[in-house]
Formats: C-alpha cells, sequence, structure tokens
C-alpha cells in the first residue's frame, strides 16, 4: 500500500432538527432558576404565509438541563448507533468506561459521574417543537412533543467492585445500552441525517465550538450564504447575553477556533446592519470546494450561477443579468458579497433614491478597479 495516499475521511452522522435547534446548554453548570430552552422565530410555509416556530426543551425534575459535555456525549451516541446502522431503537454503549474511552475522555470517577449525569439528563429532558420538527418522509414542519432517549441501563460489578476498583471491573462489562425514542428512530431512518467530519468534530474541545459546527454544516448544506440576526442566533445556539457586543465577541472566538482547526466548510464570515437597522446580521459565506465527479467547467459554471442567484436576489432588476453575469466571471466572490453586504447598509443608514443594482455598480467598478480587474464596462 502507497503510505503517501489520503486516508478517506472518517464520516460522522448526526441528526438534522438537533442540529439546527438546541437541546443542551453550553456551560458546564446550570443554575437552579434555569428550567428550560426556549427558541422561536417565524417561516413561511408552502402556502406562502408565515408560521411561528417554536422549540422549548425541559429538564427533568431530577437532573435538569444537559450541560456543554453533554453535546459531546449525545454526538458519541448517535455515531455509535451509525456503526449500528440504526438497526433498532437501542444502542449498545457497553460500559461508563467504553463510552469514556470513545470519547477520549480520562476513566476517573469524576469523568465517570459527570458522563452518567450527562446520559440522564438527555434521557429527561422533553421537547416541545411547533412547526420546528422537519419530517422527511413527509415533506412538512409538524408538531411534536417528545424524548429523545426512552431508557437508560447502566451495569456495574456487584459486590467486589470496591476491593478491585470501578476503573478495573467495567471494562469488561459489554452489556449497558440506551434507548432512543420512536421520535427519533423514525427521523434517522427517514435520512434525516446530515455528514460532516469525525475527525474534525472531535478537535473541537468547546461546546460552542461543537455546537456552532453542528448548526452550520445543516445551514451552509444547501446555502451558499447564510445570514442569520445576531440575536436570534445566540437565542439558537444558545449564548445568553443581552449585549450585542457580548454576542459578537464570543461568535468572532469561536468562528476563529474553528477555522483555525480546518473548518472547510466557512469560506468567511462578516456582520452586516439588518434591513431596520436595530440589529446586526452576521453573515457565513460557504467556501465552494471542488466536486471529483464534476469537470473543471461545469465547477466553474456552478460557482457563476450561485454568484448570479445571489445578486438576483440582493439587487432584484432580472433584465441585468447578463451584466451580473460578466460581474461573476471577472469578480471574486469575496468581493461580490462585500458589495452586496454594504449595499444594505447603505439603505439602512440613508434615504438615496439610486437603484440597489446602480450602487453595486458603482461599488464594484471602485473594487474592480483598486485590484487592478478590467470589467470591460466603458461602453456601459
Amino acid at each position: 500500500m502507497n503510505n503517501n495516499m489520503k486516508k478517506p475521511k472518517e464520516v460522522a452522522k448526526y441528526e438534522m432538527n438537533l442540529a439546527e435547534f438546541p437541546v443542551t446548554l453550553l456551560s458546564k453548570q446550570v443554575s437552579k432558576d434555569k428550567k428550560t430552552i426556549k427558541y422561536s422565530d417565524w417561516i413561511k410555509g408552502k402556502d406562502g404565509q408565515k408560521k411561528r416556530r417554536d422549540w422549548i426543551v425541559t429538564g427533568s425534575e431530577e437532573w435538569g438541563l444537559p450541560v456543554g459535555s453533554a453535546l459531546k456525549t449525545l454526538f458519541e451516541l448517535i455515531q455509535i448507533w451509525k456503526e449500528n446502522n440504526f438497526s433498532s431503537k437501542v444502542i449498545p454503549i457497553g460500559s461508563r468506561y467504553n463510552l469514556l474511552k470513545k470519547m477520549g475522555e480520562p476513566t476517573t470517577k469524576n469523568y465517570y459521574r459527570k458522563l452518567e449525569r450527562d446520559l440522564k439528563s438527555l434521557v429527561g429532558i422533553t421537547i416541545d417543537a411547533k412547526n420546528a420538527f422537519w419530517d422527511k418522509g413527509i415533506g412538512v414542519y409538524i408538531n411534536k412533543t417528545f424524548h429523545l432517549f426512552e431508557e437508560l441501563n447502566l451495569y456495574k460489578q456487584g459486590d467486589n467492585s470496591k476491593e478491585r476498583g470501578e476503573d478495573k471491573i467495567e471494562p469488561f462489562f459489554p452489556y449497558g445500552y440506551i434507548k432512543a425514542s420512536q421520535i427519533l428512530y423514525n427521523a434517522v431512518k427517514k435520512g434525516n441525517v446530515l455528514s460532516m467530519d469525525s475527525k474534525f468534530f472531535r478537535k473541537l474541545t468547546a461546546p460552542t465550538e461543537q455546537r456552532l459546527a453542528l448548526y452550520l454544516t445543516k445551514m451552509l448544506k444547501r446555502q451558499s450564504v447564510h445570514k442569520r440576526d445576531i440575536f436570534k442566533l445566540a437565542e439558537q445556539l444558545p449564548i445568553y447575553s443581552r449585549y450585542p457586543s457580548n454576542i459578537k465577541k464570543a461568535l468572532d472566538k469561536v468562528l476563529k477556533s474553528l477555522m483555525d482547526k480546518g473548518f472547510s466548510l466557512l469560506k468567511e464570515s462578516h456582520y452586516e446592519k439588518s434591513a431596520n437597522n436595530k440589529s446586526e446580521n452576521i453573515v457565513f459565506v460557504k467556501a465552494l470546494t471542488k466536486q471529483k465527479s464534476k469537470p473543471k467547467e461545469q465547477m466553474e459554471d456552478y460557482k457563476i450561477q450561485i454568484l448570479i442567484k445571489d445578486m438576483l436576489r440582493v439587487l432584484g432588476d432580472e433584465k441585468s443579468r447578463v451584466f451580473y453575469t460578466k460581474i461573476a466571471k471577472l469578480c471574486p466572490q469575496a468581493m461580490i458579497h462585500r458589495a452586496l453586504s454594504e449595499i444594505k447598509q447603505d439603505y439602512s443608514y440613508t434615504s438615496i433614491r439610486k437603484s440597489r443594482g446602480a450602487i453595486f455598480t458603482d461599488k464594484i467598478k471602485r473594487y474592480a478597479k483598486q485590484s487592478g480587474i478590467d470589467l470591460e464596462l466603458s461602453t456601459r
């Protein structure tokens, strides 16, 4: 075997609804008054009417809400499930020792206790989803109140565990399992799962990094540009702060770490003023990766069509499609998205009457000139 050959990426799976919506806090501890995680927004249904989405996670009385470490635990449970081909609702975890080893965690008593708490809190939560749970089988959002897991069975050795030490005996006890709920089982069996690089995910040490990576993996699956109000994104992860500067600081720190660790799905991110000028949006730009199945010319055409679509969405003016096509072929993607982003900000701050297309033309001419790009617009 050629040692220089690249090993194929180990593909992880994760349920899509759980990637989009929160199921755990991202902190190490839960305050006593924190009983629920709540998220809501508005979407358009197939009929074009706005519908409110709600996602409410309630912790059990005994174990409360899952904390940040439970997100990594949930990820690994789904990987074990995947390794068993999602063949039944039962996920064989063997023992706490086995699970900690798989997660790369120390097998000490403190970690045993923390893992057991994570598992019990995941079993204990109740999720109330209104227009938020996507059923791929029938292609609609549905209302559901459900649990992620129905049952947890952890086995321990009997009386001699104290004499021999729990760490030494538990590895040989292979019968522990956790059982998924019918709702979660149906979701994965219907293919409502996303794929990501498991090696990359396991590089992520902070729950906020893990959470944002899962979220963006879903959102950038079909979007070349994903935009979110920073307060709504904070609510969705969740990051708890009333101050935009704190939210942006937290997001910037996490995004820098993701990029440093090789999050290949994301090309860049930036902020822009919202249309009502009352908040800010964060804009995530997807990195267009090469696809081996497509010839180079076809891939370039794909990139151009994505950029044209982005320009038409912001600027309108279908009559200028030929012009936008020329810009997409000659200008870098980042330059085009910068101009589009600034146009929205210009409209928010001023009462200018000039059309968005005209403002875009002025901006793109200026940026192209600064970069030494000839747009061949002398006759325009």
